[in-house]
């Protein structure tokens, strides 16, 4: 969405890099303020999904489908336990759902459950929502199958509810939930997490391994000239 310098050692590298979360949370917002004037649901490969200003849109932004194809391309078993974290409109908890999986669906938002659970009815599907930050909320230790996380990624400090679908300062929620994951996901189990190259790929990938994961890229789609989205298959590492 915003262009690079070639000089990478510029002042004015170094002021993109700062002004770059902001411009990148202005065009987010204005585009989601702008949809709901006229739509209070999306199509999304041919299903309707509910959703609300504070809610992640997952028609506006390429994450959410890119996820639905690496849901595909993992492959999930009827009655594997899925979670899904930071649901939003809970399109990959119900895409999750459809393959036979049983799901749990989290999101910070009050409204994000909401739309959640309206959207799982809306299909049929049966899923448990709760509404937490990260695991914090969940009553009894469970342990997944596979773990998908459409994660926040600006560098910026949040400053509403909206924000928390799109903002991670200091990568401090990735941080947290590296750490918090491990001792709920079964050791042969996976987890999927989307990211912009827009926010340090490189440190993210440093992240990973320093919190005890081994990664692999499976899927990247180049959204504009001047950023990709990439889907990681995550697993415990081998000590």
């Amino acid at each position: 969405m915003v262009p690079s310098f070639a000089g990478e050692d510029t002042m004015g590298f170094r002021m993109l890099k700062i002004l770059r979360p902001m411009i990148l949370r202005f065009i987010i917002r204005s585009l989601q303020i702008n949809f709901l004037k006229r739509n209070d649901e999306v199509d999304v490969r041919g299903e309707k999904f509910v959703i609300s200003e504070s809610v992640f849109n997952p028609k506006l932004f390429y994450s959410s489908e890119l996820m639905i194809d690496a849901l595909d391309h993992v492959g999930i078993s009827p009655d594997e336990l899925v979670l899904d974290m930071g649901t939003g409109s809970g399109i990959l908890a119900i895409m999750s759902a459809k393959k036979g999986a049983r799901v749990v669906a989290i999101d910070i938002n009050g409204e994000a459950t909401k739309c959640a659970k309206m959207n799982a009815k809306n299909h049929g599907v049966d899923i448990e929502v709760i509404c937490s930050d990260l695991f914090s909320c969940l009553k009894e230790q469970r342990i997944f199958d596979l773990i998908i996380f459409n994660i926040p990624y600006l560098n910026i400090k949040p400053r509403d509810t909206f924000d928390l679908s799109i903002c991670d300062y200091r990568k401090e929620m990735l941080r947290r939930f590296l750490d918090e994951s491990h001792k709920y996901l079964k050791d042969d189990g996976k987890i999927l997490m989307t990211y912009s190259s827009v926010s340090d790929i490189n440190e993210t990938e440093r992240i990973f391994g320093e919190k005890g994961w081994h990664f692999e890229k499976i899927l990247e789609r180049d959204i504009s000239e001047f950023e990709s989205i990439v889907v990681y298959k995550l697993k415990k590492a081998k000590v």
